[in-house]
């Protein structure tokens, strides 16, 4: 881990308090620190189609920025995985997910994505999974919001939990991130 980087204020947070059933194990959360009101470092993970931020591309961007905002404001340390062009910005190079850019001759899209586009952004999820999973003693939840099932198919292996919201209308890709995974879900 670098010096000066996002991960570098503040103490390293313990992780030494098993947590409750259904979570596989070797799994561990915060030790007391939620318990006493703490803030909490979270990882939110924003959609892959448009930034996040003012004026919103729709009501998934809308609710990731509002979720952030208040999350923020209740003391949370809030680390953003987000399409370049978010604001607020990624918090690491390795947290910033490709922009949509379609090329002449191709209409935008809400259904689709143009060519080539997806597997680039897979790369770059997988990226920030390896990132959360680098710095995991540091971070204590990672709130998920993409559509897109790899932040849920690498749920187990990046030792932090994982929240998602499953998003209307859920889609097939992402539901089916979910039935490999061992995680419990709520």
């Amino acid at each position: 881990m670098s010096q000066g980087g996002p991960m570098s204020q503040g103490a390293p947070m313990s992780r030494t308090a098993p947590m409750s059933q259904g979570v596989p194990m070797g799994r561990t959360a915060p030790m007391g620190r939620v318990g006493r009101g703490a803030p909490l470092t979270i990882v939110v993970i924003a959609p892959l189609r448009h930034p996040i931020g003012e004026p919103h591309a729709g009501g998934l961007e809308a609710a990731v920025y509002n979720r952030i905002r208040l999350l923020r404001s209740r003391g949370h340390r809030v680390l953003v995985c987000g399409v370049e062009g978010s604001h607020p910005a990624p918090s690491a190079p390795a947290l910033t997910l490709p922009a949509v850019r379609w090329p002449l001759g191709h209409e935008a899209s809400d259904s689709t994505y143009p060519p080539g586009y997806l597997r680039h952004a897979e790369r770059a999820l997988d990226g920030a999974m390896d990132w959360i999973a680098l710095h995991a003693d540091e971070i204590d939840v990672v709130d998920n919001h993409s559509l897109h099932p790899v932040p849920v198919r690498r749920a187990n292996d990046i030792g932090v939990p994982m929240m998602t919201t499953l998003h209307t209308p859920p889609l097939a890709p992402l539901l089916s991130g979910i039935v490999p995974s061992t995680s419990r879900l709520i």
